[in-house]
């Protein structure tokens, strides 16, 4: 008890002379006894931060008073795998909304079309978000995550109420430098014995037919100027990218994403960061998740952006999100590719090799399920279907999959297990080429344009007429042949419009 009166006692003086030049100093020096960054955040530390901030209250009284301010209009709450959730198709704008079991009791549901369902990838509740779920079924009910300990346990401990989560969103939108720059002489006497934040922020690009964008993409370092212009949002994604998706972190920063600013700031960070993603998917570290696990914890963060038009519509625009997509996967892929073969012959034309870790391994699933997700989006999907560069690209990516793993027939001795090419190769052509075939067929009977539908044509029969000039050479051979011609289902699927 006394602890806690000197903890409120010092509290109150500092708020009491925060606006003052040496009340500011006080309140340095202390913070630099108090949280030195190379000691672990304790609960010593976090017991002093929690009364530094209610600023001569209880803690318990301040959380009174802070929730007093709250006005909840969309609950947030964050699920990983295995959570069941629900889904109302007749109150959904989004064909990936979902929410939680209070919010869908709490709504109004009777007699709509929903589905309970068990949460594969993680996800987080959209009750009271307008532009992915109707007014009409929302029944707000905020929630907690319990799955975070030391740091983010403590931020998550922080952001128990809406008016202090939005705090912290402003908080992390900040820029690095607007931080620094009001403490120079911190700064400049922590330089020496301190650790320089470290740079993996990458580029995304949206230009074709350059090297290997996954070779040009480092981390530095050194601190220097782009990395105190990057604001703590960005430092916590390249943070998050380097060590795979940390599920408490993650969880954390979901947990923000009621704050609309906050969430446009991340979807943005998000996008910028894609290639580096789509890299840490095909280079998971030993000791770290499996490549499964990975891809669910980006699945978890990706659907609650994109699953909202607005902001999927801004990042197409603004970050050229379906350009750098249909790159990512050209890059993940580049590797595999190797020249057609019947026999001993080789074609000019080149095609996947299922056994390379990127296909093997489903590491370009959460790429296709964002590029699906996103075309749900009906003037996402028109703004591909007009770009004949990106259709073209999205044909060339389809192409390299056309005549994989050509199969051969064995006489006299029986095979009693199909080799593990064999199952990838099928499930490599229904993810990365037939799933979003039928996302692209059903916008196409959505827009109810003839124009769309020809420029797939255009682009598939151009696409296959060079398939076949390069492969014309090589007859077939007796007991080979291939069950993988997706580019011939993509002009079927288009004709049939």
């Amino acid at each position: 008890m006394m602890a806690d009166r000197v903890k409120q006692s010092t509290a109150a003086n500092f708020k009491a002379h925060c606006n003052t030049d040496k009340g500011r100093k006080e309140i340095r020096g202390f913070l630099d006894g108090i949280l030195k960054t190379r000691e672990s955040l304790d609960e010593h530390k976090k017991s002093w931060c929690w009364w530094l901030i209610a600023g001569g209250k209880t803690p318990e009284e301040f959380k009174v008073t802070v929730k007093s301010y709250d006005n909840p209009t969309i609950c947030g709450l964050v699920w990983n795998r295995n959570f069941v959730a629900y889904r109302c198709r007749d109150c959904g704008i989004s064909p990936c909304m979902s929410i939680c079991a209070d919010c869908f009791h709490a709504g109004n549901h009777e007699g709509h079309d929903f589905n309970m369902f068990k949460s594969q990838a993680g996800g987080a509740c959209d009750c009271g978000d307008e532009s992915v779920m109707l007014k009409s079924g929302s029944g707000v009910n905020s929630g907690m995550m319990e799955d975070a300990n030391n740091l983010a346990e403590f931020l998550m401990s922080i952001c128990e109420t809406d008016t202090l989560k939005n705090v912290v969103a402003e908080c992390f939108m900040m820029r690095i430098s607007e931080v620094e720059n009001g403490n120079k002489a911190r700064q400049s006497a922590a330089s020496s014995g301190q650790t320089s934040l470290v740079n993996t922020r990458s580029r995304s690009s949206s230009s074709f037919g350059k090297e290997d964008s996954f070779d040009s993409i480092s981390s530095i370092d050194t601190c220097d100027d782009e990395d105190l212009n990057q604001t703590y949002v960005d430092f916590m994604m390249d943070f998050v990218t380097k060590l795979e998706f940390p599920q408490k972190l993650i969880t954390f920063l979901l947990h923000l994403l009621p704050c609309k600013k906050y969430k446009e700031c991340f979807t943005r960070v998000f996008c910028q960061h894609y290639q580096k993603i789509a890299k840490t998917l095909v280079s998971t570290t030993q000791g770290g998740p499996s490549v499964e696990q990975l891809a669910n914890r980006v699945v978890h963060v990706s659907v609650q952006l994109y699953s909202n038009k607005h902001l999927a519509e801004k990042m197409v625009r603004e970050q050229n999100l379906l350009h750098v997509m249909v790159k990512v996967l050209h890059d993940m892929i580049k590797p595999s590719l190797q020249p057609f073969k019947r026999g001993q012959v080789i074609s000019p034309q080149v095609v996947v090799n299922c056994d390379n870790r990127a296909l093997s391994e489903h590491c370009y699933w959460p790429i296709v399920s964002d590029f699906i997700n996103i075309l749900s989006h009906k003037s996402v999907a028109e703004v591909f279907l007009k770009d004949h560069d990106l259709i073209r690209q999205w044909i060339k990516f389809i192409q390299y999959l056309t005549g994989m793993n050509i199969s051969h027939r064995k006489l006299i001795t029986h095979i009693e297990f199909e080799p593990t090419v064999y199952y990838t190769s099928f499930s490599v052509e229904l993810e990365a080429a037939l799933s979003p075939l039928w996302s692209l067929i059903n916008a196409c009977k959505i827009l109810n344009s003839p124009a769309y539908a020809r420029n797939m044509i255009t682009n598939i029969t151009d696409s296959l007429k060079s398939w076949y000039s390069s492969s014309s050479a090589i007859m077939p051979r007796r007991s080979e042949v291939t069950f993988h011609l997706p580019l011939h289902r993509y002009l079927s699927g288009f004709l049939s419009l």
